[in-house]
This record gives C-alpha cells, structure tokens and sequence, in this order.
C-alpha cells in the first residue's frame, strides 16, 4: 500500500510539475548593425602586394614557409595579422603572416581592401613549392 502511495505521488508531483509555463522577458536587441559608407567617406593612402612562399611534402602533411615578403622566413620572430572584417579575410591563411606588413606601411589606414589574390604551384616529386600573392588597398576614414 505504502508503494501505491509513494507511485501515486510521484505521478502527480510529476503531472503537476509539467503544466508549468516559462515565460521570457527580453529587451529589444539587435540581430545585426549595418553602416552604409561610400569611397567618399574614405581616403586613398596606396597599395601594397604580399607574398608568401612556401613548401608541401607528401601530398601537403608537411609545409615549410620559406620566404614571407620576399624575405627569408624566421618562425621564431613570428608576425600574424587577422583583420576582422568581412570581405578582407585572405583566401589562404598563409597570407595572414605577410598581411603585417601592411600595418607597418599604413600604419593609420583603418580599412584594407584585397583586390585580388594570386597562387602559383610548381610540382616536385611528393611535393610542390608554393607562391602566394595578394594585392591590397588602404584606406581611411575621413574626418
């Protein structure tokens, strides 16, 4: 009897518990901000190119970067630009090592448009020696 009860209990407990309703109360917030510019809120500073050169072994499981701007490649000093932005991000992610460059060249441009980007692969055996360009234009805001 004892057992029927503590059953019976528990099925209304849990029949009670789950007529419940939750209700949420959120302020009004927005999904997504859009601010309309023009090239005329923007001023020209110039354009840089970046390269990359690196190496692939055994069909890409091993890479080598080897020159990064023209420049041998040391990983210890490494430098690494990510810029945020929609439609500025490098197709190929070694770009990201060079793209420091253009910080350092413009350092007051707080836009980068990539015009275009460039590969060349020359094929070895098991392997390939990589070129990567890009072409990218700075500017600023204007004031």
């Amino acid at each position: 009897m004892k057992i029927i009860k503590a059953i019976a209990i528990c099925a209304i407990t849990l029949i009670v518990a789950s007529c419940g309703s939750v209700t949420k109360n959120q302020s009004y917030s927005f999904d997504q901000v859009r601010l309309e510019m023009s090239m005329n809120d923007l001023s020209y500073l110039g354009e840089a190119e970046i390269s990359v050169e690196y190496s692939s072994y055994v069909y890409g499981l091993f890479k080598s970067i080897e020159k990064v701007n023209g420049e041998m490649y040391n990983p210890v000093h490494e430098k690494k630009l990510s810029i945020p932005c929609q439609g500025c991000k490098f197709m190929n992610k070694h770009l990201d090592i060079a793209a420091y460059s253009l910080v350092e060249k413009f350092p007051e441009a707080t836009y980068f448009q990539v015009v275009f980007e460039t590969s060349s692969k020359e094929k070895l055996f098991l392997g390939s020696v990589n070129k990567e360009y890009a072409k990218v234009r700075a500017y600023k805001l204007k004031h």
